[in-house]
């Protein structure tokens, strides 16, 4: 696929991310000139991911954290989903700036929401089981500033019937992404609630400091090692002390256990308090964000309304594209009767998200 092909009702634009099974491009809805994210996975895939993905995009609607759908199609090669236009990754920002880092107000404040995105989760009876920056995008417009994407690794660790945790299986190969895997997925144990903390907090020392001692290291056994032997203590002293508390309080906790989210977010709360930062700070990423959405203006040729700040008009939330809408596109809507939302299909069956569908998709599962 490229910018220009025509997928269904939506004609891409230009890419804005890639997988190995698929890609991400910008797309305009040619009923409403309204703009997506549109990912696509070709048939060819080995890994087939993005149906479920799109199962589980329907069970988590609702939550501000996460993706809102919009819409689901299947081609001849391929099958696609139409979510909200978010923003750029995390780690696209990171990459951009000269220290390769944030500073302590955005650092904890973006741990607060990532935090908050991963309970919300949770909640719902999902580890995510790949929490890196690249999968936490911030908003170029509203609220929440952040959005945590990418259910390909998604798991169910409560059943649906009984409400109880399920039981822990033998070695079920490695899941996630190496620099932020814990230790458990290293071993190829199964995960669970605990493990997305692990690589929460991996994720909290990233952003913080210039990488984790084992980010450039190759060898998974390796970096198995350094993380076994990391001393936390030590390395988060120059940059919050309080961190290490909360690695103390993530070590103990079992297969079963329920992580102890409300005392991990005041000891954040407490470093905000005691460095005087405030949630209404200025955010690092607020320049590469908007050279983000001017490049997407350059790139549909169209102005974006910048008037109203961050939180404008709030129903354009609900449509997929940032609050900063293009102002011909609301006009144009205006005159034929008002704004509507693409529908998702219809006819199509709710999918139960029964235990068998996430084993499953377990064994199809690479590394």
């Amino acid at each position: 696929m490229q910018t220009g092909d025509v997928i269904g009702r939506y004609t891409l634009g230009p890419q804005i991310g890639q997988g190995g099974f698929g890609n991400i491009f910008t797309a305009r809805d040619t009923e409403t000139g309204l703009i997506y994210a549109l990912k696509n996975e070709s048939y060819a895939s080995e890994r087939k991911s993005l149906s479920f993905e799109y199962k589980i995009l329907r069970r988590i609607q609702g939550v501000d954290y996460f993706p809102k759908l919009f819409d689901y199609g299947e081609t001849k090669n391929l099958s696609y989903v139409v979510m909200e236009l978010i923003g750029p990754s995390i780690s696209s920002i990171l990459k951009s700036l000269p220290e390769k880092k944030f500073s302590l107000s955005t650092g904890i404040r973006t741990a607060r929401h990532v935090l908050f995105a991963v309970q919300s989760l949770h909640n719902l009876g999902f580890i995510h089981r790949d929490i890196k920056p690249a999968n936490v995008l911030v908003r170029i417009a509203h609220s929440p500033p952040i959005c945590l994407l990418d259910f390909g690794l998604v798991r169910i660790f409560k059943d649906q019937k009984t409400g109880q945790h399920v039981p822990q299986r033998m070695k079920t190969g490695f899941r996630g992404t190496k620099t932020y895997a814990s230790v458990n997925a290293h071993l190829q144990n199964d995960l669970s609630r605990r493990d997305d903390m692990i690589s929460w907090f991996y994720f909290v020392l990233d952003i913080l400091t210039p990488g984790l001692p084992w980010k450039n290291v190759s060898n998974a056994v390796d970096v198995a090692q350094m993380k076994a032997q990391f001393n936390v203590r030590e390395f988060v002293q120059p940059i919050a002390p309080e961190l290490a508390d909360i690695w103390e309080i993530l070590q103990p906790l079992k297969f079963e256990d329920e992580p102890p989210y409300q005392r991990i977010t005041d000891i954040l709360n407490d470093i905000m308090t005691k460095n005087n930062i405030r949630e209404e700070d200025r955010w690092d990423w607020e320049s590469f964000v908007a050279a983000y959405r001017d490049k997407l203006t350059n790139d549909f040729g169209v102005a974006l309304r910048i008037d109203g700040g961050a939180d404008t008009t709030p129903y354009y939330t609900e449509l997929g594209v940032p609050p900063q809408i293009m102002q011909h596109i609301e006009t144009r809507m205006t005159q034929r009767g008002g704004m509507h939302t693409p529908l998702l299909n219809r006819n199509r069956q709710h999918s139960a998200m029964q235990l068998s569908e996430l084993d499953e998709k377990d064994s199809r599962c690479c590394c």
